[in-house]
């Protein structure tokens, strides 16, 4: 067993793993404590005739603790567990072992940036000014040198998906990873996911040869699927192109899309 210190941590997904394969979170539980307070009084007048009275009164109050689980030590135990119980494709102690859809990977090696995180970066700041031509009915997109100033001096949109690819030497596909920013732990950043890491996460498509798998919802942020659509094909070529020239940015309309044959990943931990 080995101590795993992460750069990247998602909760959510780590909690569903642990529970699909029965891994007790040992931090995780409440502690339930009660208090019963009794009452009692009586007041009597014992002459010729006997008057009594008696009151008692029990109360029962319930409180309740929640034990928050530890992050790091939950996620050790996770990912022990699973290696232990042979539920995971350990690409680093077997690199040619056969990955499964919705099954969960580690493997080491080279983070490297997608050129569609950078496109994405891109389409975030100009996507206001795109919006609000799009519902004045413009069908080209249009920018004066006033827009392109405003919209590149403006503060950096708000964080979207970023996409790594991992390539390893003894492996035909490619492995692509989403990447949540608010779920970098702790006090790193994005900047930390680079160099050689160790990746824990689920297979969420595998994509055969021949195949390819769209990577526009990730650079289009905040679009509905309906304006994604209406952005699509050469538009949407022309329109980063445009973008592109504009922020003296290269464009390539080879990273809008993944081809196969590739793994999309989505990242449990990153350490």
């Amino acid at each position: 067993m080995a101590f795993r210190n992460p750069v990247y941590l998602d909760l959510d997904l780590l909690r569903n793993l642990a529970d699909y394969y029965g891994v007790a979170l040992p931090t995780e539980g409440e502690v339930v404590r009660r208090v019963v307070e009794e009452r009692g009084g009586s007041l009597g007048v014992n002459r010729v005739v006997e008057a009594k009275r008696e009151s008692g009164s029990t109360e029962e109050v319930t409180e309740t603790f929640t034990s928050q689980v530890r992050p790091v030590r939950a996620l050790n135990d996770v990912i022990d567990h699973l290696l232990q119980t042979g539920d995971v494709a350990d690409l680093t102690a077997v690199p040619d072992a056969a990955l499964l859809a919705r099954a969960p990977l580690q493997v080491e090696g080279d983070f490297v940036v997608s050129p569609a995180t950078e496109m994405g970066s891109l389409v975030g700041r100009f996507l206001p000014l795109l919006i609000a031509q799009a519902a004045q009915g413009a069908k080209d997109f249009e920018m004066s040198d006033a827009d392109a100033a405003q919209v590149l001096f403006a503060p950096p949109p708000a964080a979207h998906t970023h996409i790594y690819e991992l390539v390893l030497e003894r492996r035909v596909e490619r492995l692509v990873v989403l990447v949540d920013p608010g779920h970098m732990y702790g006090s790193a950043t994005v900047d930390d996911l680079d160099g050689e890491l160790t990746l824990f996460g689920i297979v969420d498509r595998l994509l055969p040869e021949a195949t390819s798998f769209s990577l526009e919802r990730y650079f289009l942020p905040g679009l509905n699927r309906t304006l994604r659509r209406a952005l699509s094909g050469d538009q949407l070529v022309k329109m980063l192109e445009g973008f592109g020239a504009m922020t003296g940015e290269k464009v390539d309309a080879a990273s809008l899309s993944i081809q196969g044959p590739a793994a999309v990943v989505s990242p449990l931990a990153v350490y």
